[in-house]
């Protein structure tokens, strides 16, 4: 008699709550990924209710209520399989190959990159990474760069691995997604954007000065330039930017270009966007 030994799977230890809180992530989420990656995490709430009790799954019912507005997310999140070879990239340390297509060039173009992290900005997915030559290893004195996601047409996971990098204990979280050397913004915000501005966070060790009509200039550091232009004047008049004041200028030129584009009968310009 020879005992015959089966593998039970672990129980599923996973409260009401717990699951309620997992499936409101994944509504939130799950417009962000690629549609066969979508498919895949949808199959996955059947077989959670094969596991759980009658109150678990009333658990998962309730948390359909949850659901994240993505107009103005891009059309396509990702091509099919770009982001299932990335998220393998990142746990395995492998290289990439990346064909990318990016808005200031007029053909995709191939290089190798070491995968960092993903990030979701905006109702989009980055993929923070290092610039790694051609059979080579990252190079660390280059800065990181910042891809779309949906702008990646391919990617090929190479044998090549690269050595973890941790991340630096306490990295200061600066304003903007694309990284570059930091600086000093304040402005200033009046009105609704006043509100607007004293509910969020910016910044670490941002510091607000409140004024006695209900503005208030904000302090903040920042490390994307086009991002701070973009996002002074998305305020209108409600916003001033103070410092630096290079940059006060380049927002004064685009609020000039802006108004010439909206003197008049609507029509083509010959003033071409600045970008």
């Amino acid at each position: 008699f020879r005992p015959i030994s089966v593998a039970i799977p672990p129980p599923v230890r996973l409260t009401a709550v717990d699951l309620q809180n997992l499936a409101f992530c994944r509504a939130l989420v799950e417009p962000l990924l690629p549609e066969s990656m979508r498919e895949e995490v949808e199959e996955t709430a059947p077989q959670l209710e094969e596991l759980v009790g009658a109150e678990e799954r009333r658990a998962l019912g309730r948390a359909q209520a949850g659901r994240v507005s993505t107009l103005g997310a891009p059309v396509e999140p990702g091509r099919v399989g770009c982001l299932e070879v990335l998220l393998e990239a990142l746990a395995s340390h492998r290289v990439c190959r990346v064909t990318y297509r990016s808005p200031s060039r007029d053909k995709p173009a191939t290089y190798e990159i070491a995968p960092r992290e993903i990030v979701q900005y905006r109702d989009a997915l980055y993929l923070v990474c290092s610039y790694v030559p051609e059979g080579g290893q990252p190079r660390d004195d280059y800065e990181d760069i910042t891809l779309a996601v949906h702008r990646i047409e391919d990617v090929d996971l190479l044998e090549r691995t690269f050595p973890d990098r941790p991340a630096p204990a306490h990295a200061p979280r600066r304003f903007g997604l694309i990284r570059g050397e930091p600086f000093t913004v304040k402005a200033r915000f009046t009105g609704w954007a006043a509100q607007h501005v004293r509910e969020r966070v910016w910044s670490d060790n941002q510091t607000i000065e409140e004024g006695t009509d209900g503005s208030l200039v904000l302090t903040l550091e920042a490390q994307s330039r086009p991002e701070v232009v973009s996002w002074i004047l998305g305020f209108g008049s409600c916003a001033e930017l103070l410092e630096p004041l290079e940059l006060r200028e380049e927002v004064r030129r685009e609020a000039e270009r802006i108004a010439r584009h909206h003197a008049g009968d609507p029509g083509p310009r010959t003033d071409p966007c600045s970008g």
